[in-house]
């Protein structure tokens, strides 16, 4: 069975030469054209819209995780304290 990404690149492939083939050999007035012709970009600033509305709402809707944070900060410490008795030295990081 295909991945999704094989399916998605054939999928596009056989758009894009139906485009080419209606845009090259299929006889449109000049409306038709027109709308044949901006019809991409229409689907760039479509999509490109879409992923900004989709990250700007899921950013919105995060939640603080205040007991992840604490695991992560106690995790961080011990790792630290492991490398430390095992023989590492850290370098302090640089001041701003």
């Amino acid at each position: 069975m295909a991945s999704r990404a094989i399916k998605l690149l054939t999928f596009l492939a056989i758009c894009a030469i139906a485009y080419t083939y209606v845009y090259n050999f299929v006889e449109l007035s000049d409306r038709d054209f027109f709308l044949l012709r901006v019809f991409p970009w229409w689907l760039l600033v479509t999509y490109g819209a879409y992923a900004l509305g989709s990250v700007a709402w899921s950013a919105a809707g995060i939640k603080n995780c205040d007991v992840a944070s604490e695991a992560l900060a106690k995790e961080i410490t011990a790792a630290t304290e492991d490398l430390k008795s095992k023989g590492f030295v850290f370098k302090p990081a640089p001041k701003k």
